[in-house]
């Protein structure tokens, strides 16, 4: 990512910690450079430890920065967001019970859904 575009970032990421609101063109130009990163990335992400394991926050932006508030900010803290499909898993399995029946998981997949990493784009 080119200098430019990561003061631009810093300055969004800014704008929006403050719970300010960015301009539609700013909004467009960053969720199409979101899907350019996520495109280009394995769905299977390495995460250093120390990670925070979190729920999955389906799209609320004050839930994220409550997220950061008490967890800390990117990229001083870690974080490894867990679907609630893949969190209710974990929990039949601890108690040994098996998947209910006809539950196979996403299409394509193993049985069980991707967890997402957030981080900050690499420069």
């Amino acid at each position: 990512m080119a200098q430019r575009d990561l003061a631009s970032l810093d300055r969004q990421i800014e704008t929006l910690m403050n719970r300010e609101k960015l301009g539609e063109g700013e909004v467009r130009a960053l969720c199409e450079k979101a899907k350019e990163i996520l495109a280009a990335e394995s769905n299977v992400q390495d995460v250093r430890a120390p990670v925070t394991i979190c729920g999955d926050i389906h799209g609320q932006f004050y839930d994220l920065l409550e997220l950061f508030r008490i967890g800390g900010k990117l990229p001083d803290t870690n974080y490894l967001c867990v679907p609630a499909q893949e969190r209710r898993r974990w929990r039949r399995e601890a108690r040994g019970r098996p998947r209910p029946a006809g539950s196979h998981g996403p299409p394509g997949g193993h049985g069980r859904q991707a967890a997402t990493t957030m981080r900050r784009p690499p420069s």
